[in-house]
């Protein structure tokens, strides 16, 4: 028998259930019989924050595809959200019932009030300098990934300085060496801000395309597939149209570091490209 007062409920997506870091993506509201689901309507880029080899796509289908409407029937006469708190749901944490206090408003408009201000919240900016845009996200996913294979500081390094054709010094996120002398560098194109996704993009396509000469492979990553989202999907086709590689998403990542625990060169026996030269201050 279902709860004679209005009562909500909110998933929690879990990357981590020791750290416990939840975010919000959808709630659950019933009212006797019945019962409204409402979801996020893409992945929250803050997951990527907090897991960066988090299935993306497996949690963009429970986002399209939960309506707790289908368990009424199956509960047992139990409370849809008491079944929802009593079962296990991989990587969802269910909160505990809450109750509803409803005037003669719909249902329906206190749902989406309740989705409005617990789940699809709007954060602003302070108001001072932008910061330099990082690339967080992804640079960590491939560092992991690089650690995982074991390879990280024996045949891969961070930070490396490179002087461009251009003139410009930049500092390329990883470097490794098969036939080739490789360089990565690692693009997030998951964030919220679109100006923001691109930014990292664009800059990370550019220094590739400065810092080419003979003997170099470029490797452009970003921590999204080319179908997750239209920046990767752009970045993608432009690197493939100027000979630099590309690589794209958790797999692929995991993929090229085994590929370099496999083929890659220790790092004493790398080459040095003269564009690897001591940089003057």
């Amino acid at each position: 028998m279902t709860d004679s007062k209005p009562s909500y409920v909110l998933l929690k997506f879990v990357p981590d259930r020791i750290r416990f870091e939840p975010i919000n993506i959808g709630v659950v509201v019933e009212d006797g019989d019945e019962v409204i689901t409402r979801m996020a309507s893409g992945v929250d880029p803050r997951v990527r924050f907090a897991d960066p080899f988090a299935d993306v796509e497996s949690i963009r289908t429970f986002l399209e595809g939960f309506d707790a409407r289908e368990l009424i029937g199956k509960t047992g006469g139990d409370s849809v959200l008491r079944w929802l708190g009593n079962h296990e749901i991989p990587n969802v944490y269910v909160t505990a019932p809450q109750p509803i206090s409803v005037e003669a408003v719909p249902l329906g408009s206190v749902v989406e009030s309740l989705f409005s201000r617990l789940v699809d919240r709007n954060f602003e900016r302070p108001p001072m300098p932008s910061a330099t845009v990082s690339r967080t996200v992804a640079r960590r996913a491939l560092l992991s990934a690089f650690q995982a294979e074991g390879v990280m500081g024996s045949k891969v390094s961070s930070g490396v300085q490179v002087r461009g054709a251009s003139g410009v010094d930049w500092t390329v996120d990883f470097r490794f060496a098969t036939e080739t002398v490789n360089l990565v560098q690692a693009a997030s194109t998951g964030l919220r801000e679109d100006v923001r996704r691109k930014e990292q993009a664009f800059e990370a396509f550019a220094s590739l395309i400065d810092t080419r000469e003979p003997g170099i492979t470029a490797i452009l990553a970003t921590d999204a597939l080319p179908r997750e989202n239209d920046v990767s999907s752009q970045i993608d086709k432009i690197a493939v149209a100027h000979g630099i590689r590309f690589v794209g998403g958790r797999r692929a990542f995991m993929k090229l570091a085994r590929e370099v625990r496999i083929d890659g060169r220790l790092m004493t026996d790398q080459p040095e490209p003269s564009l690897f030269e001591p940089i003057s201050p």
